[in-house]
């Protein structure tokens, strides 16, 4: 079972500013859609409640991770720690899908050591941030495999995909 991670980062590696997405750029949106569709995908609850109707994505398995033993969801998994996480992906009926981590900023950094690839969406500005991504580019298991040239958005934002990858991902408790 692997894990990897899909976030889009300011010039700064800034994520989001008040639970809310820095960008919403829409080529970047149906990438996203592209790439998780029929896949698990692992968020926080508080992106959950960034979600419209503070719903989980269809079409996706969703597992929710929070420490709030009270909290429920329809339609997802809830779980409260990467030790349930890690049991939870080990079971069988996960062998044969990809499982993406996406977000939020605790989850990410909860999680990141144990993806082997981060699928990041570069976006040439910079918008406040109270929510950071680390900088894959500083850290020592780090390293870029994959990175085209900017592109153009219909709002004028230039923008790449970069994948990363981990060159020693730990290996799930």
């Amino acid at each position: 079972m692997e894990l990897e991670l899909i976030v889009a980062v300011d010039r700064h590696w800034g994520i989001g500013q008040k639970n809310s997405l820095q960008f919403h750029i829409r080529e970047d949106m149906q990438r996203f859609k592209k790439m998780t569709i029929g896949q698990v995908v692992v968020l926080g609850r508080n992106t959950l409640d960034t979600f419209p109707k503070k719903a989980p994505l269809q079409g996706r398995q969703n597992i929710i991770l929070t420490k709030n033993p009270a909290f429920a969801a329809q339609d997802a998994i809830i779980l409260h720690s990467i030790k349930e996480l890690g049991a939870l992906l080990r079971l069988p009926a996960y062998s044969e899908k990809k499982v993406f981590v996406i977000g939020g900023a605790q989850v990410y950094s909860q999680l990141l050591p144990y993806c082997t690839l981060a699928h990041v969406t570069h976006v040439c500005a910079r918008r406040p941030a109270d929510a950071k991504f680390p900088r894959l580019t500083r850290l020592e298991n780090w390293s870029r495999a994959a990175c085209p040239d900017w592109q153009q958005t219909e709002d004028g934002l230039r923008y790449m995909y970069v994948t990363y990858q981990n060159q020693n991902p730990l290996a799930m408790p």
